[in-house]
């Protein structure tokens, strides 16, 4: 259904206007799923004024921790893009660096220092009991 959604949308509308197949076709699906993310995510964000008080349900149990979520949260955005496509779409740094036009080092870089921040910051969210291990 992504790869049909991406196909939809206007960067895979252009695919085939290209120079034929892209390099990376993984990263190149990453890249315009990441896009449209994004895209959504405003769209969403703008249907809701600043005055409505409404809170939105929180299901009663969810899979992801919400320690990491608030960490990585606090990210600047190229450790937090770096570290979304290294955990989420399992791409190399070589992979990552194409897809984001960064340098290979940079891309290194930033997953390294995205990692110490994770780190550091789910420690001191765990308190004492955590940091014995």
């Amino acid at each position: 259904m992504l790869s049909e959604n991406a196909c939809e949308s206007p960067a895979g509308a252009r695919l085939p206007a290209r120079t034929g197949r892209p390099p990376n076709p993984k990263a190149w699906v990453l890249r315009v799923a990441w896009n449209h993310h994004r895209s959504s995510w405003r769209r969403w964000e703008a249907r809701w004024s600043v005055d409505q008080q409404e809170p939105s349900p929180q299901p009663a149990e969810s899979w992801v921790d919400p320690d990491l979520v608030a960490a990585i949260r606090v990210l600047p955005k190229g450790q937090r893009e770096v570290i979304v496509l290294v955990a989420l779409g399992e791409l190399t740094p070589t992979e990552i660096a194409g897809v984001l036009g960064r340098a290979v080092g940079t891309v290194r870089s930033q997953l390294f220092r995205a990692r110490m921040t994770l780190r550091q910051l789910l420690a001191d969210a765990s308190g004492p009991e955590g940091r014995n291990a």
